[in-house]
């Protein structure tokens, strides 16, 4: 039931590899027999969508749909978790599917995209490719060695599912921070818009998920080698730049 590949007509892909659905594709997945958006009353979809997808900075026609009317795969994935929240079962069961495997890298699959691209991004570009306004499903990001490691240098330890405060606070400062510029505060707003209790973590594509993946393979490699804290900072310092940040893709 769950095949992508049976809307394959009803998929696109640009060459950038951001994925678009057709809006008879997106409303079967919400449930419905017919496509129920009309444009009446100047509405892309509802007026509660609409207030939905402005919440998000979706405010415009070009933001929403491609030169062929079909709807980008963020969009999709925001209409698709409305109308799971609002009951349908359909749309739960899709949600959950999403999830799982990302709108935007299921429809790419759907459709045989490879990435070839070669241009260089804008920190725009880096953002939008890297976030997404929706969470995905938990899953581990942070190897048990990291904590392990964080254990060793801050002489503090979790207390089961508790871990100390100033562990939020590093992770912040160690991670995130050496992500590209823009893409924690990017996702912190998903968080914060969203009221999700969700992991950061969970707000990054599958691309902004590789980052995180390379940037805490070097990490750990710094926390094995450092005495404390201080000697982690001086190693981590001498690699904070641009050119770091640029080398993760």
């Amino acid at each position: 039931m769950f095949n992508l590949e049976q809307y394959e007509k009803d998929l696109s892909v640009t060459t950038e590899g951001i994925g678009h659905m057709s809006r008879r594709a997106l409303a079967k997945m919400c449930g419905f027999k017919n496509n129920p958006w009309r444009n009446k009353g100047g509405h892309f979809f509802n007026s509660k969508i609409d207030e939905k997808l402005s919440e998000y900075g979706f405010e415009s026609g070009h933001q929403i749909f491609n030169e062929n009317g079909k709807v980008i795969d963020i969009v999709c994935s925001i209409v698709i978790k409305y109308y799971a929240y609002a009951g349908k079962e359909i749309a739960q069961q899709w949600d959950m599917y999403f999830s799982a495997t990302g709108m935007r890298q299921a429809i790419r699959d759907a459709k045989g995209w490879k990435q070839t691209r070669t241009k260089k991004l804008t920190p725009e570009e880096i953002i939008e490719l890297c976030v997404l306004p929706v969470p995905t499903l938990w899953q581990r990001r942070f190897p048990i060695e990291y904590y392990s490691q964080l254990e060793r240098l801050t002489n503090l330890k979790a207390e089961g599912h508790k871990r100390p405060a100033l562990w939020a606070k590093l992770t912040k400062e160690l991670v995130y921070d050496y992500l590209p510029t823009g893409v924690y505060n990017a996702v912190k707003n998903c968080k914060e818009k969203t009221g999700s209790w969700d992991k950061l973590h969970q707000f990054l594509s599958d691309e902004g998920v590789m980052l995180l993946e390379k940037h805490q393979k070097a990490l750990l490699t710094y926390m094995e080698a450092s005495s404390s804290l201080d000697d982690l900072n001086r190693m981590l310092n001498q690699a904070k730049t641009k050119q770091y940040q640029l080398l993760l893709f």
